[in-house]
């Protein structure tokens, strides 16, 4: 058996431990969480900080890690969306191939353990059936078009289908945004996962431009169809007059458990309506430090709090992000939010997000047997049991 104590332990399903000490299998399944002095001191590897569950990340798209730099920052939503197609097919196979192992490589390193992973191709099933990290693929489709519902959804099937095939991997259809589905799209879809017991994962309100859409069929999403060359898609796409995330709860049925990506614009009459509304699990997804690179602003944290909303947390991708690492999005919730307890904070980076994407029998926490990893987080103020600038986190197994 291994022994790691640290300043405090964080088994998230249970309150904090000061000293206390985890017991692991060399495998890496948790044994139990002693208090101090349990064991004689030359038994016992001494960590300084803390020590908690691996970390989850809800929201990535690995096959995009070779765009790291490619986008400005602070242009908007609207304005980071126009190059994506054309600069994804401006690189070889061999280069995209290499930033996926890279930024797996990096989540490893910054005690990530699973990944809620976007894919529109095949081009990370190879590292991820490697078997490193657990991963729930999204592929994701998208179409506005109703006429094209049933080809692009054969399209994801398809997808779906060459995902990898493994006890760390689970593998869900994806709709893009509200913004790139139709109804009919998106109740295929529905019924889809709800079939193959997947999740609804779908981006939410990362831009105000996303509401004025659905509301008046104007804004920044009106141009940026007619920039693409989709010059009619107010033909075939009718304003609701609703909230784009009332949109999206109109369609789906409920027999899927939700999670609502980025919800930067999102009210709290909507978060209350959706609370009342849909019938199974929503999972609301913070990606920090992405909302800050493409518009500058950051959700309303406390409206759900307030809430008692189910919080996870992502990186987005690199293409939108300077580091695919979970403490650093927690840090900049901490440093605009400094009443958010830490307690709190790695909840929604472990146990929620292993909830949320379906591993939580094995992740989440350390319990008796689960294999969740474990994590130290160093530079902690242990005296309030607050991030600082200066916290970093490493693998400890």
């Amino acid at each position: 058996m291994l022994k790691f104590q640290a300043d405090y332990v964080f088994p998230v399903s249970r309150p904090p431990v000061q000293n206390g000490i985890v017991v692991v299998n060399p495998d890496g399944t948790i044994a139990e969480i002693v208090p101090p002095n349990t064991f004689a001191s030359h038994e016992v590897t001494r960590l300084e900080g803390i020590l908690c569950p691996g970390f989850v990340n809800s929201h990535c798209h690995i096959e995009l890690s070779h765009l790291k730099g490619a986008i400005p920052q602070g242009g908007g939503l609207t304005e980071f969306l126009k190059p994506i197609g054309q600069l994804r097919n401006q690189y070889s196979l061999p280069v995209i191939t290499h930033a996926i192992t890279a930024a797996e490589q990096e989540m490893l390193q910054n005690g990530i353990v699973a990944v809620g992973d976007i894919s529109n191709t095949q081009h990370s099933f190879t590292q991820k059936a490697r078997g490193n990290l657990y991963y729930h693929t999204l592929a994701e489709v998208f179409s506005l078009n109703p006429a094209r519902a049933q080809t692009v959804m054969e399209q994801g099937i398809e997808l779906f289908e060459q995902a990898p095939a493994s006890p760390k991997h689970l593998c869900s259809i994806a709709p893009h945004a509200p913004y790139t589905v139709s109804e009919n799209l998106l109740r295929q879809i529905d019924a889809f996962n709800a079939r193959h017991s997947g999740i609804i994962s779908i981006h939410n309100q990362e831009t105000a431009d996303e509401d004025v859409f659905f509301r008046y069929g104007t804004g920044g999403f009106a141009i940026l169809y007619h920039a693409i060359g989709a010059t009619d898609v107010l033909n075939y796409f009718t304003p609701p007059g609703t909230s784009s995330l009332q949109y999206i709860l109109q369609h789906l049925s409920g027999k899927c458990s939700l999670l609502l990506v980025h919800n930067t614009f999102t009210s709290a009459a909507d978060i209350d309506l959706a609370l009342r509304q849909y019938s199974n699990t929503i999972y609301w997804c913070f990606c920090p430090n992405a909302n800050l690179y493409i518009e500058g602003c950051l959700p309303h944290f406390d409206n759900f709090i307030a809430r008692n909303a189910r919080i996870v947390v992502g990186t987005d991708s690199l293409a939108s992000n300077h580091r695919l690492c979970i403490l650093s999005e927690l840090k900049t919730i901490s440093s605009h939010a400094p009443h958010i307890p830490l307690s709190m904070l790695l909840t929604w980076a472990t146990l929620n997000g292993a909830e949320a994407l379906g591993f939580s029998r094995r992740l989440g926490s350390l319990e008796p047997g689960k294999q969740p990893g474990l994590v130290l987080i160093e530079n902690v103020n242990t005296q309030t049991l607050q991030l600082t600038p200066q916290s970093t986190a490493q693998r400890v197994m």
